[in-house]
């Protein structure tokens, strides 16, 4: 795909636009001797999607595993570029609803459950609107076969996730063929 450089335009802005790296833009215009030097009206090539049609960013629904959690969350996942999970969840009871010493969410996403490989672990905050929980996070390595956990913890929690799953759902079920 072609893209005519525009009056400010700088190689991470437009990746940042379109969701690719600068090593990416970069790799798609080996004729590009500076990447800091861009002008106004210069075409550059930004790299094709994924041969397969897939899109850059796929849904996923995290199916809830505790009756005090009525709605299922959801994740967004970017598995081109910058690879990153944003999860959002609805109407959240307390975090001690789920086990008494609980006192907080946390967002796992694990390269394996058994034994339990760690990529990310991250607090899910209240967001400021409709009752809803939100994170967003760059996860290095993060690829399709991971599964991301949404637990309930406790203040200090430990490096691997607790017991007390409330969502989750495996990444292949949405990212097919990343």
């Amino acid at each position: 795909m072609e893209y005519i450089v525009q009056p400010g335009d700088t190689i991470y802005e437009i990746g940042r636009r379109f969701g690719y790296t600068v090593e990416q833009i970069v790799a798609a215009n080996p004729n590009l001797k500076d990447p800091n030097l861009i002008y106004p009206g210069e075409v550059l090539e930004l790299p094709e999607p994924p041969v397969d049609g897939h899109p850059l960013w796929c849904g996923l629904i995290l199916w809830s595993h505790h009756p005090a959690v009525a709605e299922p969350g959801m994740a967004l996942v970017h598995l081109d570029g910058p690879r990153r999970v944003t999860i959002m969840a609805r109407r959240l009871p307390p975090a001690k609803t789920v086990s008494e010493h609980c006192a907080k969410y946390m967002v796992w996403v694990l390269g394996s459950t058994d034994p339990v490989v760690v990529r990310a672990c991250f607090a899910l905050q209240p967001a400021y609107f409709a009752d809803a929980w939100f994170a967003s996070r760059e996860v290095e390595g993060l690829c399709r076969q991971d599964h991301i956990r949404v637990t309930a913890e406790p203040m200090e929690h430990g490096a691997q996730p607790s017991d007390h799953m409330i969502m989750g759902n495996h990444m292949d079920n949405c990212c097919h063929g990343n």
